[in-house]
């Protein structure tokens, strides 16, 4: 059961290879570069923010599998807009879906702006 066009929700697809109907589709493509990843997780973040603003609906990211490309999309979004550590976020996510993988490896940066490529084990 596909959630676009039902009342209330927002889709958004972050994976070049799904054609499924969606609101707004943005490719999260890592194979082009940490500053492509960045520039496109930016403005995916602000299509996230700009829905939770103007309206109610609740807003669905997803990629094919939901463990990278959404994943890295939400952090993203909540590291720049709820100001929350991208180790809080993915810590935040993990704990509702254990199954995710820490890609923030993908942008370059860890939580300070550094080009520092940082790993996080997410706790059990």
């Amino acid at each position: 059961h596909s959630v676009c066009g039902d009342p209330g929700i927002y889709v958004i697809n972050t994976a070049d290879e799904i054609a499924t109907p969606c609101d707004f589709k943005l490719a999260v493509e890592p194979h082009k570069g940490p500053q492509a990843v960045r520039e496109t997780l930016d403005v995916l973040a602000d299509e996230i923010n700009d829905q939770m603003d103007a309206t109610d609906d609740k807003v669905v990211v997803h990629c094919f599998a939901g463990m990278e490309r959404s994943v890295l999309t939400c952090v993203w979004y909540l590291h720049r807009y709820e100001a929350m550590s991208i180790d809080y976020a993915y810590q935040l996510i993990h704990d509702e879906r254990p199954v995710i993988l820490d890609r923030r490896h993908w942008t370059d940066l860890d939580d300070h702006g550094s080009d520092n490529t940082v790993t996080y084990t997410l706790q059990d």
